[in-house]
């Protein structure tokens, strides 16, 4: 039975509200006193791109409406599939084979990976012939700041790694561990190396082939476990602080680049310590959070576990009446409300309930039961619940939306609708009005504030009320690091455009 979603929205907040897209178009804030409005259901220069030719043979529907202005150039005629563009998207990592069809080397899944499944990688650079690497791989990516090629591969007996210059010499076998910033880790029988590119020598950055790296969000730093010990290490190799850490499992990067080491200690990138709640106060089986700024944990009480969440800026703590069954809660991200679920008890299917209360603290407000998943607005004034088929309300346009893809701040307050069917979506305004119909399936993925609608093969660009097609039989895609150019492989070859701003 399919999902649908519910768009009735259910004005806690005042009715007369201007919603986003419908003014000025900048997201209007929300007033201080209001809740959250709830779609309550069940279930810069694009670079030196010239026009295309007249005979650059996108594959377009003329039937489907364009988006206006787009210039899409053919790079590289007759690419069969796309890997990834250098950091400086001189190169980009291509093949002219076809990669026709998804492996596995899990054993309980089919099919798995054999030669076959590998296609010979070639360099497309600009103003250059293509050049090819010889050798065949599943993936190919660059590190180095671009001047190395990383190439796997392999079958589910033997699995390979190369390295080599985007002109194709240097050609070496290597295990890597990871890339962060200009740096590539390898991995050698007696240590972990890193290297910046293939004329030097690889330098020792950790004398134990069993270390274990993890990278922080901005890849500025690593958690370096080794020996039983767990070091805080900067990018370049310096400032090394060894952290107290018993089990290095426990201590793990956050969205915004802290160390929490659970249940209740902090560490910042100069590795000092927060104790941030009493261990033994911790409610058991529930989560512990930092998120947003704030450290969120439940503590144990008798009615329950009782929510309690701290502001890392002032240190002040807001401790919430017991939720009962409550296990995870989050600040939204303008810091001013929580919301909490609670697993459903009386079905079968993995569905909860949400509630809602003021940052400041308060009662919580239940917002809706059978809850299978949640998507929070970025001013918090609009959340959309998908919820089971016991109830079935229909929105305004011949779609079945799934939870909504809410754009990002300071833009148009728009949120597009994957439409269950596969063969349709919607864009919309964030509080579930001005409903647009887009005759394509439409995964959607924000570029700031232009959503790229990607379909089976048809896709679009939507910014605002505008939206219109890129082109038809699209098969791999990936951005410039810029993020100001899409690339993508269709009939004909590989392509690129740019990506419309607002």
């Amino acid at each position: 039975m399919s999902i649908r979603a519910l768009v009735v929205v259910l004005l806690v907040a005042c009715s007369s509200r201007q919603p986003p897209g419908t003014g000025d178009g900048v997201q209007t804030a929300p007033d201080q006193d209001a809740g959250p409005v709830v779609n309550n259901g069940p279930s810069a220069d694009a670079g030196p791109v010239a026009a295309p030719p007249a005979d650059a043979g996108v594959p377009r529907d003329a039937t489907a409406p364009m988006f206006p202005g787009l210039q899409t150039a053919l790079v590289a005629p007759g690419v069969q599939t796309l890997f990834n563009p250098s950091q400086d998207d001189a190169n980009v990592a291509v093949s002219y084979d076809s990669m026709t069809r998804w492996c596995t080397c899990n054993p309980k899944s089919s099919p798995a990976c054999t030669e076959a499944d590998n296609v010979e990688v070639s360099i497309v650079s600009k103003g250059a012939p293509a050049v090819s690497l010889g050798v065949t791989g599943r993936s190919a990516g660059f590190a180095g700041d671009g001047r190395i090629v990383v190439v796997s591969g392999g079958t589910c007996d033997k699995r390979w790694t190369w390295l080599v210059r985007p002109d194709g010499t240097g050609l070496r076998p290597a295990t890597v561990v990871g890339s962060a910033g200009s740096w590539l880790y390898l991995h050698e029988s007696d240590g972990i190396y890193r290297v910046r590119d293939l004329d030097t020598a690889p330098e020792l950055f950790v004398a134990d082939p069993l270390a274990i790296l993890r990278f922080s969000p901005d890849g500025e730093a690593l958690l370096v476990s080794s020996h039983d010990d767990t070091w805080l290490v900067a990018q370049d190799g310096s400032a090394r602080v060894r952290l107290p850490i018993a089990d290095p499992w426990s201590v793990s990067w956050t969205e915004d680049g802290q160390l929490l080491s659970r249940p209740c200690t902090v560490y910042d990138r100069q590795g000092q310590a927060t104790a941030m709640c009493d261990p033994s106060a911790v409610a058991p089986n529930t989560a512990v959070q930092l998120t947003g700024g704030n450290f969120i944990f439940f503590a144990a009480d008798a009615g329950g576990p009782a929510l309690h969440v701290r502001d890392l800026v002032t240190g002040t703590e807001t401790a919430f009446s017991p939720l009962p069954g409550a296990f995870s809660a989050e600040v939204t991200s303008d810091g001013r409300w929580v919301i909490a679920t609670v697993p459903d008890r009386d079905v079968t299917a993995i569905t909860r309930s949400v509630y809602t209360v003021p940052r400041s603290g308060g009662d919580w407000t239940p917002l809706g039961d059978h809850v299978i998943s949640v998507a929070v607005s970025v001013v918090s004034l609009w959340m959309s619940l998908a919820r089971g088929p016991a109830v079935s309300v229909n929105p305004p346009v011949a779609i079945e939306p799934g939870p909504p893809v809410f754009e990002p701040a300071g833009g148009f307050g728009k949120a597009i609708y994957f439409g269950s069917a596969f063969n349709t979506s919607a864009i919309a305004n964030a509080d579930g009005t001005g409903w647009k119909e887009i005759p394509a399936a439409c995964m959607t993925t924000w570029i700031g504030h232009t959503a790229l609608c990607r379909g089976d093969s048809t896709w679009h660009f939507a910014v605002g009320d505008q939206w219109g097609k890129i082109a038809d039989g699209v098969r791999d895609w990936s951005l410039s690091h810029d993020q100001r150019r899409l690339y993508f492989t269709a009939a004909g070859g590989l392509y690129v455009t740019n990506i419309p701003a607002p």
